[in-house]
């Protein structure tokens, strides 16, 4: 068995060593559930003896069974799900988008031919809000925020373009709704979505996993999530939405989701721009608009959002940050932090290099939302 193959055996049989995650369905948890920690499994001989199993072409009855959480037994079984992964990955990154609704980032899925997409409460903030929504070929429309449930921060945004430039009517690439009620502990899943916002020099981020708890009001996974992918959909195994990511939890491996149900049961309301629940949004946090990536151990700025802190300040594409104040700056990770202690609203003097010079500029501090 080859080096890769060992890797993806290896990653599936640990997965299988975490167990699900019961919930409480009358009230819905504040955090999630701690996950115990379970004592090792013998990896390196269950590689081996599967190793000596090349096995029969594996069925789509079969693969429905591990996909609902039976444990794959063979190297063709392991092949057989990234197969199916992949095409899955070919199929939804048709439909899942980036958002910006003022200088705030996140992401969303189309539901439906007539251009309505659900995302999280919290990224379409307020009924008639301005969205800028990016496809994954980089085209943009332009779209407003429609109903909100703040209660389990679901919300929804609708595309403002129907018709193309030869008037005829325009039927967006959309994802199908998933039944709530198909849904159990252990089965696998996997995450979509724009982490840190859209950029244009990657593809649709996907992260697999599985569910470990759901009631009606949230949904847990331990799909990694990070800033950006708020809104972006959770799918099944045949690439249907599920959910709808909400929040982070305190562990990269239990991260919380706004179930499907929650959409299909309010979708009048949340169509007809009604917003309840609470009039109280998640606190933002500092940022300046950027997208960062290292280059000789700086921090390099790889895209600036447009009206945003950096962009106002003068900040550009390609500049490297050298210093925040008379703090220095070792590379992006340093930068982000840097920031993440300073204040929304606090102007610093940011030292960036440019084709070969240095340049001090006074940049004041924004905010976003997960």
């Amino acid at each position: 068995m080859g080096t890769r193959e060992s890797i993806l055996l290896a990653v599936i049989v640990a997965a299988f060593c975490a167990p699900a995650i019961g919930i409480d369905d009358k009230a819905a948890p504040a955090k999630a559930a701690p996950v115990k920690a379970q004592p090792a499994k013998p990896v390196k001989q269950i590689t081996e003896k599967l190793a000596a199993e090349k096995g029969p072409k594996v069925s789509d009855q079969r693969l429905k069974e591990i996909f609902a959480g039976k444990a794959p037994t063979t190297i063709a079984e392991l092949r057989a799900m990234e197969t199916r992964q992949r095409e899955l990955v070919d199929k939804v990154i048709k439909y899942t988008v980036g958002l910006r609704v003022g200088p705030a980032h996140g992401s969303g899925v189309v539901i439906s031919k007539d251009g309505y997409i659900l995302t999280a409460a919290h990224v379409a903030m307020q009924p008639g809000a301005q969205v800028i929504i990016t496809f994954p070929d980089g085209k943009r429309a332009r779209g407003r925020s429609l109903g909100t449930n703040k209660r389990n921060d679901a919300g929804m945004i609708k595309i403002n373009e129907t018709k193309d430039e030869n008037g005829e009517v325009i039927e967006w690439p959309h994802a199908e709704m998933g039944l709530a009620s198909s849904l159990k502990r252990g089965q696998w899943c996997f995450a979509a979505g724009h982490p840190g916002g859209f950029d244009p020099k990657r593809n649709l981020v996907v992260r697999v996993g599985r569910i470990l708890g759901i009631n009606k009001s949230v949904l847990i996974s331990d799909c990694s999530l990070i800033g950006g992918d708020s809104g972006g959909p959770l799918f099944d195994m045949d690439g249907d939405v599920i959910g709808i990511h909400s929040r982070i939890g305190q562990s990269l491996t239990a991260n919380l989701h706004v179930p499907i149900n929650a959409f299909a049961d309010d979708w009048d309301k949340l169509a007809s721009a009604e917003s309840w629940g609470g009039s109280q949004r998640p606190a933002a946090k500092p940022s300046i608009g950027v997208q960062v990536g290292t280059a000789d151990d700086s921090a390099l700025i790889r895209g600036v959002t447009a009206g945003g802190p950096a962009d106002k300040a003068g900040v550009k594409p390609n500049d490297i940050v050298t210093h925040i104040d008379d703090q220095p700056i070792s590379d992006s990770n340093d930068l982000i932090n840097t920031i993440g202690k300073r204040k929304i609203g606090d102007t610093v003097k940011i030292k960036v290099k440019r084709d070969g010079m240095e340049v001090v500029l006074d940049l004041k501090i924004g905010g976003r939302r997960r």
